[in-house]
């Protein structure tokens, strides 16, 4: 899911990846890849200049990921509830093309 930033510090042209979840036999196959492509190319299509997005702090594989795709953190950080535990996220963010 895309759109844009629901964060307040954000600038106007700033979309945000809200989620991408894989099941876990598809990592590694290139279909995260191709829908972070497609993502990117229809956020820089509607207009925005950058994206972010969040994750977990503890998940290095998806941080690697958004790493290799070009994202880089941008200092932000907060907690989310997920399944009655909290956990700290991080956000990462990119320019568009």
């Amino acid at each position: 899911m895309t759109g844009k930033s629901r964060d307040e510090d954000a600038a106007d042209r700033t979309a945000e990846i809200e989620a991408i979840y894989l099941l876990p036999q598809l990592a590694g196959t290139g279909v995260g890849r191709a829908l972070m492509e497609r993502s990117l190319a229809e956020l820089s299509a509607q207009g925005f200049d950058e994206v972010m997005l969040w994750v977990f702090e503890e998940n290095p594989r998806a941080r690697a990921f958004y790493q290799s795709q070009g994202f880089v953190l941008d200092g932000g950080r907060k907690t989310r509830d997920w399944g009655g535990k909290a956990l700290a996220c991080v956000r990462y963010r990119r320019r568009l093309a």
